[in-house]
């Protein structure tokens, strides 16, 4: 592919944006575990490098989510007024 490998420096400046207690998903590493053990940065950087090469390898863990519909305003029984709002693991 035509695309810059992803460095361990940005996913630890990713890392350190994500707020410490958000659900983790099956996994169950909070980002705060994540942002304190910094060598797993490198074996998350080859993770998801292998991931961009190989897009059909990605393990569904991480692009399954739960979508939720939630209502702008208004009357609730109108389905136009619904928005998806889709929760997915924090890494």
């Amino acid at each position: 592919m035509g695309c810059m490998p992803i460095q361990i420096m940005e996913i630890t400046s990713y890392l350190s944006k994500g707020h410490h207690w958000k659900f983790p998903g099956n996994v169950q590493i909070k980002n705060h575990c994540l942002k304190v053990f910094p060598a797993t940065h490198r074996h998350i950087a080859k993770k998801f490098i292998a991931i961009i090469e190989e897009q059909e390898k990605a393990p569904n863990c991480l692009t399954a989510g739960i979508t939720y519909l939630i209502p702008k305003s208004g009357d609730s029984k109108e389905i136009i007024i619904y928005r998806p709002f889709t929760c997915l693991k924090t890494i």
